[in-house]
């Protein structure tokens, strides 16, 4: 599977408000928000990775891991080779705005995710801009 780059760092929080205002005074921009579907991309730099922030439920012992996600060419290939080569998902693969996600975890809880943009070619590697922004979904 070739790994084009990193897309998103994705941190599970309990409130997105609160999430968004402590990383705008921290000093990221913010790029996209939906309270409706409790998320909020908070821009970094003019490069990826961004900060996706995702409202969670606060699980026994805290809400969920830390999530990377890592853009594919195609993640349904990505999915089959996973697959094959053993890997434990952390659910099975499902439609994300841009296109397909996988998730995988590793021995330590953490989560691994790939995902591509065939969905919106035009805001991934493949669509030609290295410094892509987002979509609004």
């Amino acid at each position: 599977m070739e790994m084009l780059g990193i897309d998103n760092v994705v941190f599970t929080v309990g409130d997105i408000s609160e999430a968004v205002e402590f990383y705008l005074k921290l000093g990221l921009r913010l790029q996209f928000r939906s309270e409706q579907a409790g998320a909020a991309v908070m821009v970094i730099s003019e490069e990826h990775p961004n900060l996706l922030l995702l409202k969670g439920e606060d699980k026994k012992g805290g809400l969920e891991h830390p999530r990377l996600w890592v853009e594919v060419k195609d993640a349904r290939t990505a999915t089959s080779e996973l697959k094959e080569k053993g890997f434990q998902f952390a659910r099975e693969p499902f439609l994300i705005p841009t296109g397909w996600l996988a998730e995988v975890v590793d021995p330590w809880g953490n989560i691994i995710g790939f995902n591509d943009y065939h969905l919106q070619p035009q805001f991934g590697r493949m669509g030609g801009t290295q410094n892509r922004k987002d979509p609004v979904s």
